[in-house]
Parts: structure tokens; sequence; C-alpha cells
């Protein structure tokens, strides 16, 4: 299974959705490493679903700026990750020496706060990142951003995490040069089963036609 563009999904917390991804061909898949998140990963849960999974790389995702420790201490019981996703500048600062790829994720409109100075964020950063991962707090400005966000991705390795469905991924990815998407796992109905429907519906509209051509 292939998919049209680079997909990853935030917050994995479960063998259900860990598998239904990979077989779709998602690029990588994001497990919270934040003991205080909701959707926080142990590493013996993160170890046991890892081992059960190939063909998508596994991404840390790093607590936010609120945060005091650094991000060895949250990394340091689990096996190794492939991709480090970070928001704090003093990680992205420290991990300048590492090769490790790193996806540097910016709540745009709490940061930035205006549309219209994405770009100067971005520069700033351009060269320490491999991805930006680009997501809102609040709704209330949603297709500024994505106009701003169609319009740098020519410029700047950028993943889109927000305003995604169904009906308009086709469209946004024909409008840009996006490097990808990121979409967000669930949590499991009862053990073993999960409910794919909104998910499904996007990734299936990404798939590949193997018969095509």
């Amino acid at each position: 299974m292939a998919l049209k563009t680079f997909v990853k999904i935030n917050s994995v917390n479960n063998l259900s959705d860990a598998r239904y991804c990979a077989g779709m061909g998602v690029s990588v898949l994001g497990f919270n490493v934040d003991p205080l998140a909701d959707s926080y990963i142990s590493p013996e849960k993160y170890q046991a679903i890892s081992e059960w999974i190939s063909g998508p790389s596994f991404a840390a995702e790093l607590p936010e700026k609120n945060k005091s420790e650094s991000f060895e201490a949250y990394l340091k019981h689990y096996p190794s990750f492939d991709t480090l996703q970070l928001s704090r500048f003093e990680d992205l600062l420290a991990l300048q020496a590492r090769e490790t790829s790193i996806i540097y994720k910016l709540v745009a409109d709490k940061i930035v706060q205006n549309p219209a100075d994405l770009e100067k964020f971005l520069i700033q950063f351009k060269d320490l990142v491999h991805y930006f991962l680009i997501e809102l707090d609040q709704a209330t400005q949603e297709e500024l951003w994505l106009e701003a966000i169609i319009k740098l991705s020519d410029k700047f390795p950028l993943i889109l995490g927000f305003g995604i469905t169904a009906d308009n991924v086709s469209r946004i990815l024909s409008r840009s040069s996006l490097a990808g998407i990121a979409l967000t796992g669930g949590d499991e109905v009862r053990p073993g089963y999960r409910d794919f429907d909104e998910l499904a519906d996007i990734l299936e509209v990404l798939e590949v036609d193997d018969q095509a051509g």
C-alpha cells in the first residue's frame, strides 16, 4: 500500500492504530512521551507496539514549552526513535549536533499571531529542522492560515496539521507543495477495536491506485 503524500499520525497509543496506519502506508507514527499528556504512551507499551510494526518510522513527541526537563529525561527509558518532534527552542539547540530527523511543531496562532508573519518565523529555524508541523489552537482564522501555508509550502518543508478532511485533502495537496500532512490517532473503543471512520476516509482518498498507468 502507498499514499500520495507523506503522512504522520500523531499521538498513537494503541496497536490497532499502529497496525492499520502502517498497513495503509503512512510515513511516520508519532508517540507522545510526556507522562502528563492524555495520549502518553509508556516505554513498555511503546516497545510492545513497535515490535509488531514495520514500514513507518517512529517519532517521539516531546513535551511542549512549559516543561523544564531536558529531552533526554523523557527518552532515556525508551528504545530508540527515528525522529524527534519538539516545540521547545532549547531542545532544538541541543539537538543540532545529532544526526536525527527533527520535526518542529508550531502552534502557529499561539506563537506567530499573524499569518503574514509566518515566513519570518520559519526562516529562523529552516536550517535546523527537517520538517515544520503547523497546527492551530483556534479555528477562527483557519482559512487565512491555510492560504499563508500554501503560499510558503514551496519555500519550506511544511506538514499541515489542521483542517484536513476527506473532502478537501486532494484539493489542498493539488494547490500546494506541502511536504505532507499530519492526522491524529484515537483511543480504542475496547482492546483491539477502533472506529477508524474519519482517519480511514482521509487515508483512502490518498491511496495510490496501483492500476493507474
